[in-house]
């Protein structure tokens, strides 16, 4: 992590930087290896994954304003992570946090929140400067923010029980297997373990691995508003796909857009 944050500030982003250290390890990192950086020091919420607690955090503030007062850091704020559905209680943990802290106007960076929370939280408590990470809601929330597709490099016509792909399965029907680019080195096909929280998940989990215990895995590519199903597992880097005859298969070149995770796709090309 050192490495590669000595990386980043040798950027042209160096200036834009915030280092978010939820350890004095780390805090003593950053503060001795470079020189004035920024820092938001993290505090533990019901999120249960990093930070300090209330008297550790005070203790750790402190330390971190002398360093202040030393030149050798420049002190960003508080950050909060919070649950993906925060409610009064995860409120309340902030303002715990908030009373520890020993600075009359403190920022606060916060995950998760809403805009009629956030303002909820700035009318109760004026003494307070909150932020939002929108990260989260940009490019999860708004699915309409980053678009991926996979490019057509070959259709073929196949008849009833044709052989394809590795595994030399057979055509069910006549129809089209086509080749788009986008493979398992792109994240295509690779999922993350589903929370299944909801009723209505459970049985999507349950039918999904019905179907693929029959042999069918649906893709994340599309043809106009019409999913599409996978031939067969993708590849390292293309996927094959099936395409019944009832369906106009697309021309070579032809780009299918694809739902995908962001976090774990790698895009072979970025356009802005």
């Amino acid at each position: 992590a050192a490495t590669r944050w000595a990386e980043l500030t040798q950027s042209e982003y160096s200036h834009r930087l915030i280092a978010t250290v939820a350890t004095s390890r780390a805090l003593d990192l950053v503060i001795d290896t470079f020189t004035h950086p920024r820092v938001l020091i993290e505090g533990i919420t019901s999120m249960r994954r990093f930070g300090f607690d209330g008297p550790r955090l005070r203790e750790v503030w402190g330390y971190a304003q002398q360093a202040v007062s030393d030149g050798r850091l420049r002190l960003h704020g508080l950050s909060v992570h919070l649950p993906l559905t925060p409610n009064n209680a995860d409120f309340d943990e902030i303002l715990q946090l908030a009373d520890e802290v020993p600075d009359d106007e403190l920022h606060i960076v916060m995950s998760h929140v809403d805009v009629a929370q956030l303002e909820l939280l700035r009318r109760h408590n004026p003494r307070l400067r909150f932020s939002l990470r929108l990260g989260t809601s940009l490019w999860l929330g708004d699915r309409t923010f980053l678009r991926a597709e996979g490019t057509v490099l070959a259709v073929h016509r196949v008849d009833r029980g044709a052989t394809f792909g590795y595994y030399h399965r057979r055509t069910s029907g006549a129809g089209h297997i086509v080749v788009v680019s986008g493979g398992t080195s792109h994240g295509i096909g690779l999922q993350a373990p589903s929370p299944a929280q909801t009723l209505r998940q459970r049985l999507i989990a349950i039918g999904l691995g019905a179907f693929n215990a029959a042999g069918r895995m649906k893709s994340p590519f599309m043809l106009g508003k019409t999913p599409l199903w996978f031939a067969e597992p993708p590849h390292q880097l293309v996927s094959m796909l099936w395409l019944p005859s009832h369906t106009q298969p697309p021309a070579v070149g032809d780009a299918l857009p694809a739902t995908v995770r962001y976090t774990i796709t790698h895009a072979d090309v970025v356009r802005r």
